[in-house]
């Protein structure tokens, strides 16, 4: 499929902290937006639906798919005792039809070639002092992800679309 439009509907970013005191956190839950997460310190343990466990490294990223189960493990850093992540939601359309999850596959884990690439992306984001900015690196952001996805083969048929 050919981009032709894309519009970003909302965006939010976060961090958080924990501590020894809090060393293991499990949660369940369901987004109903793309989710780009990264332990800056730390680790985390993610799980995509009925999929298999997939650990991202201290500083590494996972991309969640809009409205699918995440079972996720939050670790602390053995050596500081933290964990320390941040993240961006975002509601996209592409084509002003497609949510960028339904139509691509992306990993869940961000390949490692990838990671100093989108770990300069989120500090630029996390840097922003004006929505300008934020939405410039969140299309920057995106056009990464798009480049690491691949289409999904049964998600897209132009003769459906025309009916």
């Amino acid at each position: 499929m050919e981009i032709e439009k894309l519009q970003i509907k909302m965006i939010t970013t976060g961090t958080s902290l924990r501590t020894a005191s809090t060393p293991f956190v499990y949660q369940q839950k369901v987004l109903p937006f793309l989710s780009i997460v990264q332990s800056v310190k730390g680790s985390y343990s993610i799980k995509l639906g009925n999929g298999s466990m997939h650990n991202t490294e201290s500083g590494g990223f996972f991309i969640a798919p809009a409205n699918v189960l995440q079972t996720i493990e939050h670790h602390i850093d053995q050596e500081s005792k933290i964990m320390n992540n941040r993240w961006l939601f975002i509601d996209m359309v592409i084509n002003g039809k497609y949510r960028p999850d339904f139509i691509y596959d992306f990993p869940t884990i961000i390949p490692k070639e990838n990671q100093a690439e989108m770990n300069s992306l989120f500090d630029e984001l996390f840097m922003c002092k004006n929505i300008f900015d934020r939405y410039s690196i969140c299309y920057q952001i995106m056009k990464l992800l798009i480049a690491m996805g691949s289409p999904k083969k049964s998600s897209y048929n132009k003769d459906l679309e025309n009916v």
